[in-house]
């Protein structure tokens, strides 16, 4: 399959902290950054709305899945747990469905970081600090993060302990009282403080892994990750204003804060492995819990009703998920080899997104209550089998059978509602997904394939039409002319060529693949006016992606390394979607991500007064984008990025300095869709130049 793996020396060479930092740089990859825990990752194009939809890529930190932990309820965005990258093993992006192993989700990809694991058989470990200034309107950042691993027991038993605390500074002004819609609300009693260092964020983190192997047979893994995120004020910009600039009022009971999102997740993960010879047999069990609280200036929304209320919303997330997965994984000696496995996931969420009032005096008549609380249970049950024909030429099919069960109920009330909402739901549904390969090695260094892949993501509960959106009782919802319905499980198939080759004794590596992909029963959240002022989901539409990616790594000499990768894609509609407005026509692109990327690196080697050193240069481009079907607007993307770094070690002393987006590029990264289609001017934009030094001291 299509695979980019990042090596430990690449992320610390590179200065990877977290996924912004290399998704970009991939190929078929593009990334949505939105702040803390918020952002979107599209491969190849499998995107209808990246903001708000439930993420067509898997991603996985170990052996747990973090998909979806980190999502916002205040301004409705997706998200996911974005563990900061501190002693990393390897980063791997697999690219194409993996709806067979990796289940719901993985319809576009799939991204695994893998973290180090305890070693049995010395002490090691590290202490490292970084310090940065960011330009613009940006400050100082800083790092600091510490390693030990201790074996307890020699070959027997050990404990690898990571900590980490990275401080970044905001780069937006808030220049809230001047902004004219904002006006009538501050006349209302709402707060403003104009300031800078807004986005400015805070990430705390411990991991603890602990491996005990009693036998040679026999390994047994319990992790523990708790990281906590506080970000005061959102990096979102205003269209309107400055490149730097937004405005926004003070949230809270009396305005006198600014807006701000936390989040804490803590997973514990219990792993059992057992060599039987013939096979292997692997149990890993996590429980993850995950809470969110933010507040966000709802005020500029209510403006364009003609309402000059300061009021914010007031979210919180809680989810509580346990994921079992049993594995089999056969060892043979023969022509035939297979791996069995069972899924079981059960989830339990809870929301709040009351609407305040957020000035003084304290006026309620605005105030609105929503909750929602949402139980999933899903089960699957996945296996590949792969027969070596010849020496040169392996089949290998693969299926998985998935079934859930959803419970949903969402509870509301207040000025912005109209009639108090109760609406309980239910949902279920099954499917199954396929995969067939042909791989065929001529020769130990060049490998042709050949790849039909389907995948899959689950759906969800009909969401009820408020009166304000069906006036004439019809059932259909008078904006669209359609009425409220489940989603079913929305699907995709994907045909894929690669060839992976090898040149020069190794030095020279070249991976190429070429692909197209059908989807279908595209879930579509599509706004509708006021009065009903409700977003609805709906199945509708299809559409077909297709493209090419490469790979080069190159040791051009011993000392000189190149790597290249680009890739080119389009993703676009197949088919009108009859009686709904606002989705789009056949031909239209799909939005998030652009049709090609490139990303460039050289990094040399060399001694400087008998120490190892080095110098690299990392350039990524990434293509124009849009956030809608139709195109309109402005765009996002359409920039490079220049990242240099020099390093040099001094025995058990790294030292190097750095510079990031070294040209000062100040373009769009993503603008918003979300409350976006109510007309809110809001974008992101690439972090202004930072340059830092970096020390570590390792033993």
């Amino acid at each position: 399959m299509a695979i980019s793996a990042l090596s430990g020396d690449t992320i610390e060479k590179r200065g990877l902290v977290g996924m912004d930092d290399y998704l970009r740089t991939l190929p078929g990859v593009s990334m949505q950054d939105r702040g803390a825990g918020q952002n979107s990752i599209v491969i190849r194009g499998i995107a209808a709305n990246p903001q708000v939809e439930t993420q067509a890529v898997g991603v996985y930190f170990g052996e747990t899945p973090i998909t979806g932990l980190g999502s916002n309820s205040s301004s409705g965005s997706s998200g996911n747990g974005d563990i900061k990258l501190v002693d990393i093993e390897r980063i791997e992006v697999l690219r194409g469905p993996q709806g067979t192993l990796y289940g719901s989700g993985s319809m576009g990809g799939t991204v695994r970081v893998l973290p180090n694991k305890p070693n049995l058989e010395e002490i090691e470990g590290s202490v490292a600090s970084r310090f940065s200034q960011t330009a613009e309107k940006g400050g100082d950042n800083t790092m600091l993060q510490g390693v030990l691993n201790i074996p307890l027991i020699e070959d027997t038993l050990a404990i690898r302990a990571v900590a980490y605390q990275f401080d970044n500074s905001g780069y937006i002004e808030n220049v809230g009282s001047t902004y004219a819609p904002l006006v009538g609300a501050i006349a209302a009693g709402g707060g403003v403080d104009d300031r800078g260092d807004v986005g400015a964020d805070k990430y705390t983190g411990l991991r603890l892994t602990t491996l005990w192997q009693p036998t040679d047979e026999l390994s047994v893994t319990l992790g523990y990750i708790q990281q906590e995120i506080e970000q005061e004020g959102l990096p979102e910009v205003n269209l309107t204003l400055g490149d730097f600039e937004q405005a926004r009022l003070g949230v809270g009971s009396d305005g006198s804060r600014s807006e701000f999102i936390g989040n804490d997740v803590d997973i514990t993960n219990l792993i059992f492995e057992y060599d039987l010879g013939w096979g292997s047999v692997m149990s890993t069990s996590s429980w993850i819990d995950y809470d969110s609280l933010n507040n966000v200036d709802f005020t500029e929304l209510l403006s364009l009703f003609g309402l000059s209320a300061p009021m914010d919303i007031r979210g919180t997330e809680d989810t509580e998920k346990f994921i079992e997965e049993l594995r089999l994984t056969s060892q043979l000696d023969g022509s035939v080899q297979f791996l069995l496995g069972f899924y079981y996931e059960d989830e339990d969420y809870a929301s709040a997104g009351p609407i305040m009032w957020s000035g003084v005096p304290t006026f309620s008549a605005f105030d609105t209550l929503q909750f929602v609380t949402r139980s999933t249970t899903q089960k699957a049950l996945f296996g590949e089998l792969s027969y070596q024909m010849t020496d040169e030429l392996t089949a290998t099919l693969g299926a998985r059978y998935f079934e859930y069960d959803q419970d949903s109920l969402t509870e509301g009330s207040g000025a912005l509602i109209g009639a108090p909402v109760f609406d309980p739901k239910e949902n279920s549904d099954n499917g199954d997904n396929f995969k067939a390969s042909l791989t065929y090695t001529p020769n130990e260094d060049i490998l042709i394939y050949g790849q039909w892949a389907e995948g899959f993501r689950l759906g969800e509960p009909k969401k009820t039409t408020p009166v304000t959106c069906d006036v004439d009782q019809d059932g259909n919802i008078d904006a669209l002319g359609v009425p409220s319905r489940a989603t079913s499980p929305d699907e995709l198939e994907s045909f894929e060529l690669g060839i992976k080759t090898a040149f020069a004794d190794n030095r020279i590596r070249l991976n190429a693949a070429i692909y197209r992909i059908n989807w279908e029963g595209i879930p579509v959240s599509i706004a509708t006016p006021s009065p009903c002022a409700v977003a609805f989901l709906f199945n509708a539409g299809k559409s077909k992606s297709e493209g090419i990616e490469l790979e080069l790594q190159a040791h051009v000499t011993e000392s000189f390394r190149l790597d290249v990768s680009a890739a080119y894609g389009e993703a676009t509609l197949t088919e009108d979607v009859p009686n709904v407005t606002g989705f789009g026509s056949a031909g239209d692109s799909l939005p998030g991500s652009s049709d090609y990327n490139i990303s460039l690196a050289a990094e040399y080697s060399f001694s400087f007064a008998g120490f190892d050193s080095f110098v690299r240069g990392d350039y990524s481009y990434v293509g124009r984008f849009y956030n809608n079907f139709t195109e309109s607007g402005l765009a996002s993307g359409d920039y490079g990025q220049l990242n240099l770094k020099l390093g040099t070690s001094f025995d058990q002393i790294d030292v190097d300095l750095f510079v990031n987006n070294v040209t000062n590029e100040d373009e769009f990264t993503w603008i918003e869709s979300g409350l976006g289609g109510f007309g809110f001017s809001r974008a992101y934009r690439l972090r202004p130049r930072t340059m830092g030094l970096n020390l570590a001291y390792k033993f």
